[in-house]
C-alpha cells in the first residue's frame, strides 16, 4: 500500500495549479496486474463502446473508446486494492484541501489505433455536478512518444496553453473536472487506462451511462 506521505506532491500540485501528474502511485506489480486484467476483459468482449451524455450512438463522433465500469465488490484483488488506494487519497484530499469528496467511480478504458476523444469538460452541461476531480491511471507498457495518444490539457490563461501528457505505464493524472478542457490525441497503438472521478455524495448506486469520461 502507498505510504500516505507520498500523497504530498499530489496535494501540493492540486492546491497550486489544479492538476497533478505523478509516477509511482501504485507498485509496478500492482500496475501489471491491472493492465493484464484490463487487456483480458477487453479481449473477452466485456468493454463496450462508450457514449457521451445522452447522445445517440449513431451521432457519437466525439470519442472512440470502449469501457467497463469497475465494481467496488469486485472479486479481483488488483481492483479492490486500487480502489482502496484511491479512497486513501480521497481522505487526504478532504483533510488537506477540504474537497468534500465522498466516493470514486471508475472504469477501464480501451482506445484502438486511430481512436480519439475530442475536446470536452468532465461535467454534464445540464444536471447534477457531482464529479469534482478527474483521474486517469495509465496501464501501457513500453509507451513512446511516437505511439501518440497523449492526454492534452488546456490550461488556464488567454493563450490557451496546452500540456500534452504521454500515457506511460503507472502515470497518474488528476485535475479539477470543472476547470480543464481536455482531449485525447489520436493513438497509434492499443491504449489502456483506468479512468474515473472523485465525486461528492449522490444517490446513484450505478452509473446510468458512460457520462463524459476524461479519456
Amino acid at each position: 500500500m502507498t505510504q500516505l506521505g507520498s500523497f504530498d506532491p499530489i496535494v501540493n500540485d492540486l492546491s497550486l495549479r489544479g492538476y497533478s501528474v505523478s509516477e509511482g502511485f501504485l507498485s509496478t506489480t500492482h500496475i501489471a496486474a491491472l493492465a493484464k486484467l484490463a487487456l483480458t476483459r477487453q479481449r473477452e468482449g466485456h468493454l463496450v463502446q462508450a457514449r457521451t451524455g445522452k447522445m445517440k450512438p449513431e451521432i457519437e463522433l466525439l470519442r472512440g473508446d470502449s469501457i467497463e465500469w469497475l465494481d467496488e465488490h469486485s472479486a479481483e484483488a488488483s481492483v479492490i486494492d486500487c480502489l482502496a488506494e484511491f479512497d486513501a487519497l480521497r481522505r487526504i484530499l478532504n483533510q488537506q484541501l477540504f474537497m468534500n469528496l465522498h466516493e470514486v467511480e471508475s472504469h477501464f478504458a480501451f482506445y484502438p489505433p486511430g481512436a480519439v476523444y475530442r475536446k470536452h469538460l468532465d461535467r454534464f452541461a445540464n444536471g447534477p455536478q457531482h464529479r469534482q476531480l478527474s483521474l486517469v491511471l495509465y496501464l501501457n507498457e513500453g509507451w513512446i512518444n511516437a505511439d501518440g495518444g497523449a492526454l492534452r490539457l488546456h490550461l488556464d490563461g488567454p493563450t490557451d496553453e496546452r500540456l500534452d501528457i504521454s500515457p506511460t505505464i503507472g502515470r497518474l493524472v488528476l485535475f479539477v473536472s470543472s476547470r480543464f478542457w481536455h482531449e485525447v490525441l489520436p493513438t497509434n497503438r492499443d491504449r489502456l487506462s483506468l479512468t474515473g472521478w472523485f465525486r461528492t455524495r449522490s444517490h446513484l448506486s450505478q452509473p446510468t451511462d458512460a457520462g463524459t469520461p476524461t479519456e
